[in-house]
């Protein structure tokens, strides 16, 4: 038997997502014949994820990895899991990123490097002789072993479906972007652009790849009617809309379909994706909630990152998706190196400006990304050498790689006033009462579940 597990990761006013990861590289498996669980600690307590863990005594058991504060979680669990006498495997992208670090912790036996759909069954039918497994890394003789590297599947019409039925679904559905009862859809893997902060560069080979259409438009149609959907979340991808014309031919279907099903649909776009035309046919097609990474509002700063977006741009397109009625809301960064206080300001004049909601953060130089390059090149601050390290680094907080003066002692001002203040009066100006109700809901169900000792469950989240 395969065990799949997503430490716990949910932190405060953040999406509950179902481990969408972890599906992809069950279906595999699933698929095979091979018996197969996932296990979620966003929605399981940590003794009953324990337990099941321990009764089903496990061949092997996969734990999905990304750089932030769950890494803690996915180490002690990993030890829990040696315990019962599974082999213990990585994934995700910052196993991917620093297999030699993950590996030198003793409870980690294997990385599945990179894209782990084709990498799983391989390894498990081969664990005695892991040389034979492509795209994997492993200890042999105290040293780090890498297999021959497995390309990225270049066409995803391979893959079998999403096996939801492993999953408790219910407990992912939730109140977002004007909907009474979502669940996210992933419709690509990738992005093809060259952001700085990114690990697309890496992991994707900053290519993007959709699934076919009438692939999500059946699981749509399923998950609507299994769970009595309003509305659907396309910002599970990387990124909706694809680079060339005929993508976003692709997408255009994809929303159609949505239309047609009464679904109210949201996705994550980019600004120089979207023309006033685009946006007026999304208005006509329900959509009722666009996601923009803009980053920044200096023009210096958005060259530097290779954003490839102009401010002007930017501007545009956020007011006429006011004009619209479609609610929105932007990623925006601080602290990137050579950032000036001038260019902070441009930036926060931008989206007071636009009017739209915006998830306001210090950038982290997460390893993968040019970013982490740059800050090991320049020296411009240490950064952790073991997994252990990654577990306890600050990532809520600026480093100082910025020119910002004082820039760290700023922080918890800044975030008071833009993550809070400015939100609320975004959502005031809209009456936005459904967004407004939300945000209410998501801190006191959090708080709770945080009282109670555990993370998941039933959870009303930030709809932005």
């Amino acid at each position: 038997m395969i065990v799949l597990i997503q430490p716990e990761s949910r932190e405060q006013g953040k999406l509950i997502y179902p481990p969408l990861g972890l599906m992809a590289v069950a279906a595999r498996p699933h698929q095979a014949g091979i018996p197969v669980r996932i296990l979620d600690g966003n929605v399981m307590d940590r003794a009953e994820l324990v337990a099941e863990l321990q009764r089903l005594r496990p061949r092997l058991v996969g734990i999905t990895s990304f750089t932030g504060p769950m890494l803690k979680n996915a180490l002690e669990l990993s030890a829990i899991a040696k315990k019962t006498g599974a082999v213990v495997v990585w994934g995700g992208v910052h196993a991917s990123i620093l297999p030699e670090q993950v590996l030198a912790e003793p409870s980690i036996d294997v990385v599945v490097l990179f894209e782990g759909d084709e990498a799983l069954v391989d390894l498990y039918e081969h664990l005695d002789d892991l040389s034979k497994v492509r795209g994997i890394a492993f200890r042999q003789d105290g040293q780090v072993v890498r297999t021959e590297p497995r390309p990225l599947i270049p066409d995803l019409a391979v893959l079998p479906a999403f096996p939801w039925h492993l999953v408790d679904g219910e407990r992912y559905v939730i109140p977002w972007a004007q909907a009474a009862r979502t669940l996210p859809i992933i419709s690509s893997r990738g992005c093809p652009y060259r952001c700085t902060f990114c690990y697309n560069l890496v992991f994707n080979e900053q290519k993007w790849r959709p699934f076919p259409v009438e692939r999500v438009k059946a699981e749509i149609d399923e998950l609507q009617g299994r769970f009595r959907l309003d509305g659907v979340r396309l910002d599970a991808s990387d990124l909706f809309i694809g680079p060339r014309r005929e993508h976003r031919a692709l997408a255009m279907e994809i929303v159609e379909h949505c239309h047609r099903r009464g679904l109210k649909w949201a996705a994550q776009v980019r600004t120089n994706q979207i023309d006033p035309q685009t946006l007026e046919t999304f208005a006509k097609l329900g959509c009722n909630y666009l996601f923009f990474g803009i980053e920044s509002g200096s023009r210096r700063v958005l060259k530097e990152i290779y954003k490839d977006v102009r401010v002007e741009e930017i501007r545009r397109v956020l007011d006429r998706t006011n004009q619209l009625g479609i609610k929105s809301a932007a990623g925006v960064m601080y602290d990137f190196p050579g950032e000036t206080l001038e260019d902070f300001r441009e930036t926060v004049h931008l989206f007071q400006q636009a009017s739209v909601l915006v998830r306001f953060s210090a950038l982290q130089p997460y390893p993968g990304t040019p970013v982490f390059d740059q800050v090991q090149r320049e020296g411009l601050m240490t950064l952790p050498t073991t997994t252990l390290g990654w577990t306890t680094f600050q990532y809520d907080q600026p480093h100082g790689l910025s020119k910002i003066p004082d820039v760290a002692a700023r922080a918890r001002l800044w975030n008071l006033k833009y993550n809070y203040g400015h939100n609320l009066l975004v959502t005031l100006k809209r009456r936005d009462w459904h967004f407004l109700r939300t945000m209410g809901g998501s801190f006191a169900d959090y708080a709770a579940q945080r009282g109670r000792g555990f993370f998941g469950g039933k959870s009303f989240e930030l709809n932005y």
